[in-house]
């Protein structure tokens, strides 16, 4: 993913206040990893990203790790619930 789209993701995210998923990948890893940012540290993390990964969304120090998409959620706000479909699998296994 390039760097400008990512920003305009961040963008769209602040805007509307909205938390962020953002994937990318991991050396050893067979699959992505989703990171997820609260929407109150969108910027300090976008300074991050901006500073950490090359136009091309390569990071500067790993080139095995990229960024490989990134959109907007609502995570946060169930998870601070504890509640809704997202847990509905973890309610089954602790009983």
């Amino acid at each position: 993913m390039k760097k400008e789209n990512l920003i305009s993701i961040f963008d769209t995210a602040i805007l509307m206040k909205n938390d962020i998923a953002v994937e990318v990948t991991v050396p050893g890893q067979e699959t992505t990893e989703v990171i997820l940012t609260r929407a109150e540290n969108l910027e300090n993390k976008l300074a991050f990203y901006k500073k950490a990964y090359d136009e091309d969304g390569v990071h500067c120090m790993n080139k095995e790790v990229r960024i490989v998409d990134a959109w907007c959620v609502n995570f946060f706000k169930e998870y601070d619930k504890k509640s809704g479909e997202m847990f509905s699998n973890l309610d089954k296994k602790e009983e």
